[in-house]
């Protein structure tokens, strides 16, 4: 039997199927409704891209995919192993003590790193506050646990 006599028929129902996933407006249709008032996917789109802190949004957003997509292209996966590693790595060209030593005589400020931060990430993403600790508290599998982070903070 050919695939001749099912082609028509598959692509009506494909085509009936896209249109009423559509909603039968070009817009998109709605995307939500704020106070019975209906907001189409044009209006969300210009709205959320009229400001900056909209665009700061969406740019981060497009940056983060691409990098993900780049990483997944290129099969780029670095671990916290990889970067403690790499850490080691450097401390081992200073003899035992002298780099943490250098890292406290730099007198590195809460101010600098939300500068730093500032600077280099989208506003949203900037902390209210910087703490310094010796070492994070990690879990057997080498996650950090947020939730001793924030009760050692608070004592």
């Amino acid at each position: 039997m050919s695939f001749r006599f099912f082609a028509p028929p598959a692509v009506l129902l494909l085509g009936l199927a896209l249109a009423g996933c559509s909603g039968g407006t070009s817009a998109g249709g709605n995307v939500a409704t704020v106070n019975s008032a209906n907001i189409t996917r044009a209006d969300f789109d210009a709205k959320l891209e009229a400001g900056p802190q909209g665009k700061a949004i969406l740019s981060q957003m497009i940056q983060t995919d691409l990098i993900d997509q780049y990483a997944a292209d290129n099969h780029v996966d670095i671990s916290d192993a990889d970067v403690q590693a790499r850490e080691d790595e450097i401390k081992a060209k200073y003899p035992p003590g002298q780099f943490d030593t250098i890292l406290k005589s730099q007198n590195l400020t809460e101010d600098d790193v939300k500068s730093y931060v500032k600077d280099n990430l989208a506003n949203y993403k900037v902390p209210r506050e910087v703490v310094f600790v010796g070492a994070l508290p990690r879990n057997s599998t080498g996650k950090v646990l947020k939730r001793e982070l924030i009760a050692s903070e608070g004592s």
